[in-house]
C-alpha cells in the first residue's frame, strides 16, 4: 500500500506508551492535522466508558483511536487489551478516507508493540462490542 507522506507526532507514541504502562486514559483519538501530522485530537479520562469513546468519534470524519478494552474472559479472569481502531465512516469525504487509509500503516508501525489488536470500523455495527470482542480473541468475554 502506498503511504501518504503523513508523519506521526512524537507525543502520539509517548501517550500510547503511557496508556499501556500506566493506564492513564481510557482512550486516545488521533487526527491528521493541517500540517500533515498525526496528532492527538481527544483523550478519554481513565474510567471513561466505551459508549463515551464511540460518541467521541466524529460521524463524518475519519480518525485513528486506541481504546483500553477491559473485559473478563470466559473463565472470569480480568484482562485488558489496547485496541487500535481505524475509523472511516461511510459519510466521510473520499479524499479524507484515502488519506487516512494510506497513513494507517505508518501509525501502526509507530505504535508497534503497544497495541494488541488492530481493527477497521466504518459504522456503528463495526464498533458494537458484540463485533469487537470476538475480533480481540475474546470469545465469550464480557466488559468489566
Amino acid at each position: 500500500m502506498a503511504t501518504s507522506g503523513v508523519g506521526v507526532d512524537k507525543p502520539v507514541a509517548e501517550e500510547v506508551t503511557k496508556m499501556q504502562l500506566k493506564r492513564h486514559a481510557a482512550y486516545l483519538i488521533f487526527k491528521i492535522d493541517e500540517s500533515g501530522r498525526v496528532v492527538i485530537d481527544a483523550r478519554g479520562d481513565k474510567g471513561a466508558s466505551y459508549d463515551a469513546f464511540c460518541a467521541a468519534l466524529p460521524a463524518a470524519s475519519p480518525r485513528f483511536a486506541v481504546y483500553d478494552l477491559a473485559f473478563e474472559n470466559s473463565d472470569g479472569c480480568k484482562m485488558s487489551k489496547l485496541v487500535f481502531f481505524a475509523w472511516s465512516p461511510e459519510g466521510a469525504p473520499m479524499r479524507d478516507k484515502m488519506m487516512y487509509a494510506s497513513t494507517k500503516a505508518t501509525l501502526v508501525d509507530a505504535l508497534s508493540g503497544r497495541v494488541q489488536v488492530t481493527l477497521q470500523a466504518n459504522d456503528a455495527d463495526d464498533l458494537d462490542l458484540r463485533s469487537v470482542l470476538p475480533k480481540c480473541g475474546t470469545a465469550g468475554a464480557r466488559m468489566r
